[in-house]
């Protein structure tokens, strides 16, 4: 199984890959150098925390022509559009071909439709697809599908390209760890009052990207009147950095900076006590770039009552009137503007101006609050409920539905979608070649210089970027020693003694090294007419 690189919201779903998984033999993670020692740490999170990392196996980036050339995979799980394209292109040069397969998760951003486009022209099987987390989310693939479709002559059918090419499978959540904990016990750990009612935010703090705070604010100094021991905590990341201490300035304008807690930075481990420290959870998604609602699902497995926005994916997890309460929303036609300004690439510009026009039943959230604030009884049972329903998107069950769908996969990698088209792969020498002074050529002469005779001697040594360990043969650096031991020659002799070594070396790789060298003083390159 190939992992071609993951995203800070794909790591639960990588971590119950590896706990959970029962036919894959091993994931493969591909990463830049840069990176390396980032995962290295990550993979030993893992351990510690006890998940199985056996199967778990980090390679440099630089490893993958040649992987994908000679070994066996059966999907590479990827990132989106245009990762999830460069994969299709990566596969035309595979062994053995192997299904390409992205979760997605926002779609709302301008870029992805020519992406996606792209893509489509890259040779799309039935056993490729693009996964998505909530029916909302795709519905709204398939609108964008059906646009990037344009492009393809002829175009296929719309209903076919989306029936072989999307799919759904929510996100998951760990159930083990999401669950009910001891309320009192939890609220002495977060310093938070242990008699009083409190309604829980937890999520990113922006309002371009996540919610609008202000009519939460209004319906909540409504709600203050008839219940004024609760108190309004707002927890999670600040977008951008400061914006907490806005929420709190408006909070003092709307009059309930007394009855607000904000808290930032958020450890990964501690929101399951933070949860358990609420009795109602609240969220009103009204961006686009939402899609399925994971802290609803995690509060939900932490047995609180949510009321939601009735929006995207978040009606799918929430039962109005069951789990929980949804609070109606209204949109119109006014994009027109803001689809213009996306196209310049301030997304957080658009989707701020967007969902300012995605209105609330402000009635029904105020009502919603004070509902579930009155009564305890219900607020028990609709959290019982919730958690019932959260046991289903217990992650070991989605993780036995992706691998049914990578299983499934391996029956259709011979049933094009689309047509193959490898326009998209750069060809960097054949488009800049016109930059640098010269062509290394047949006839180009090497030579040993001062630097390098230093090296042969002992006398210079060789210094190497870390990145650089990955691509350099060091044995092959050595065989330059000898092979340029009569210098100067051509290349194309040096070529051949270097091949008297090593057989099967490709061209490209004594290309590459020479001009190393040569970049670092060891050689000198001289064209037949400069000597």
């Amino acid at each position: 199984m190939g992992v071609h690189g993951a995203k800070v919201a794909g790591v639960e779903m990588f971590r119950a890959f590896l706990r959970y998984s029962k036919q894959v033999e091993a994931f493969e993670m591909f990463v830049p150098p840069s990176q390396e020692s980032a995962w290295l740490h990550f993979r030993e999170r893992l351990h510690k925390e006890g998940v199985p990392i056996e199967r778990f196996h980090l390679r440099p980036i630089t490893e993958l022509p040649n992987a994908i050339r000679k070994e066996t995979f059966t999907a590479f799980h990827c990132n989106p559009p245009p990762e999830w394209g460069n994969m299709l292109l990566l596969r035309q040069h595979a062994r053995h071909p192997f299904a390409c397969i992205a979760t997605l998760h926002s779609i709302s951003y301008a870029f992805l439709l020519p992406y996606l486009a792209v893509a489509l022209h890259c040779g799309v099987t039935e056993a490729d697809k693009l996964i998505c987390s909530s029916i909302a989310q795709k519905k709204a693939l398939s609108h964008l599908l059906a646009r990037a479709a344009q492009i393809l002559s002829p175009p296929p059918n719309l209903a076919t390209l989306e029936e072989k090419l999307i799919a759904r499978i929510p996100l998951g959540v760990d159930n083990e760890r999401f669950r009910p904990m001891d309320k009192r016990l939890c609220r002495r750990l977060w310093h938070l009052p242990e008699e009083d009612l409190l309604v829980l935010y937890l999520g990113r703090l922006s309002v371009a990207t996540k919610m609008d705070f202000l009519p939460l604010f209004r319906a909540f100094r409504e709600t203050l009147k008839a219940f004024p021991n609760a108190w309004l905590i707002l927890a999670g990341q600040e977008q951008p950095i400061g914006f907490a201490q806005q929420l709190q300035h408006f909070a003092d304008e709307v009059g309930i900076r007394d009855k607000l807690i904000t808290l930032t930075d958020i450890p990964q481990e501690a929101k399951p006590a933070l949860y358990n420290c609420a009795d109602i959870f609240v969220s009103l998604s009204d961006s686009l770039q939402e899609n399925f609602g994971l802290t609803v699902l995690e509060a939900m497995a932490c047995g609180l009552p949510v009321i939601a926005s009735d929006w995207d994916g978040y009606r799918e997890l929430v039962v109005d009137g069951e789990t929980g309460f949804l609070v109606p929303t209204w949109w119109g036609q006014c994009d027109a503007p803001f689809n213009l300004i996306a196209l310049a690439g301030a997304w957080e510009t658009e989707h701020f101006y967007l969902a300012q026009c995605v209105a609330l039943d402000w009635e029904k959230l105020e009502n919603a609050l004070q509902t579930l604030l009155a009564d305890s009884e219900l607020r028990r049972e609709m959290g019982h409920q919730g958690r019932l329903k959260a046991e289903a998107y217990d992650w070991q069950n989605i993780v036995s539905r992706y691998e049914q769908l990578w299983q499934e996969s391996t029956r259709f990698l011979f049933n094009p979608v689309t047509p193959a088209s490898n326009f998209a792969v750069p060809q960097f020498f054949e488009t800049f070649r016109h930059y640098p002074s010269h062509i290394l050529q047949e006839d180009t002469q090497v030579m040993l210089t001062s630097l390098g005779v230093a090296l042969s001697e002992g006398k210079e040594w060789l210094l190497l970027y870390d990145e650089l360990r990955f691509v350099l043969d060091e044995g092959l650096l050595e065989l330059f020693k000898d092979a340029l031991s009569e210098s100067p020659c051509s290349f194309g002799t040096l070529l051949r003694r270097i091949r008297t070594y090593r057989p099967d070396c490709p061209r490209l790789w004594v290309e590459y090294h020479i001009l190393w060298l040569a970049k670092q003083g060891f050689v000198a390159l001289r064209q037949r007419s400069e000597r």
